[in-house]
């Protein structure tokens, strides 16, 4: 239902999540193999159709019709090399080595991410969208895993089913326990409850005041098995007209 929803939205050319990558491989990676494979993604909502890359790697690159931004519409159509070049000759580090595995969500949040014109960005009157934010979140809230698994009928209500059995099994084991169990576990939770309510985040370790602060600011105290690690991107060009401070250049990764 999100993804119609999504559609009608977005309009006719926003192509539903499927697990699989919107852009053509016409070859493979040189140097890195299996779980290291990697492709190349272009922040669209970043770019400033500068045309660059279309120059340097014109059988990878394109640029898309309606903003007129660049796109990698075909991987490993030319040399490593001239793709390379291409990262590097991009004035705003909108374009990024990822994992082969990645592409897939990356495209599909690309979708998702809302763009403004070149105009707006350089005056920095508006904040331009993340993918890597959008694929983030699907990541971590399970939302990537269901729209995939949704693509089968079968394997969504065998999901649905293993949980239910899976729901029924706890609930057994628990009225198995017995109630004098059961209840100290009972009185054992509340009796932590009250006692984390009561403690007093004042100060920190440092004996420093922390009046209004949020002791777990981030969510930095959590963590997620969907979590999505990302890291400086070591290559990038000088002399930029524009730089989005809240999607800073990075290589792409998550488990």
């Amino acid at each position: 239902r999100k993804q119609m929803a999504l559609a009608m939205e977005l309009g006719a050319d926003f192509k539903p999540y499927t697990g699989q990558p919107m852009s053509k491989f016409v070859g493979q990676d040189p140097t890195e193999r299996g779980s290291n494979a990697r492709a190349v993604f272009v922040n669209e909502a970043a770019c400033i159709g500068c045309r660059q890359c279309n120059h340097s790697a014109p059988n990878t690159f394109m640029m898309e019709d309606e903003w007129g931004r660049a796109r990698a519409f075909q991987q490993w159509a030319d040399s490593e090399e001239d793709i390379t070049i291409a990262i590097e000759s991009c004035p705003v580090d909108c374009i990024y080595w990822v994992k082969q595995r990645n592409l897939p969500i990356l495209e599909y949040a690309m979708q998702r991410v809302e763009r403004v014109s070149v105009g707006m960005m350089n005056q920095g009157s508006a904040r331009v969208g993340d993918p890597f934010d959008v694929a983030n979140t699907m990541i971590r809230k399970g939302e990537e895993e269901r729209m995939r698994v949704g693509m089968d009928a079968s394997g969504a209500e065998a999901g649905m089913a293993s949980a239910g059995k899976l729901g029924a099994r706890i609930r057994l084991a628990w009225l198995n326990l017995g109630e004098n169990v059961r209840g100290r576990w009972s009185a054992y939770d509340e009796a932590r409850s009250s006692y984390m309510a009561s403690m007093s985040f004042d100060e920190d370790d440092d004996g420093n005041s922390m009046d209004g602060e949020d002791p777990c600011p981030n969510d930095e105290c959590m963590m997620d098995e969907g979590d999505i690690e990302m890291s400086p991107k070591e290559a990038g060009a000088k002399g930029t007209p524009f730089r989005n401070e809240a999607a800073q250049p990075k290589d792409f990764d998550f488990e």
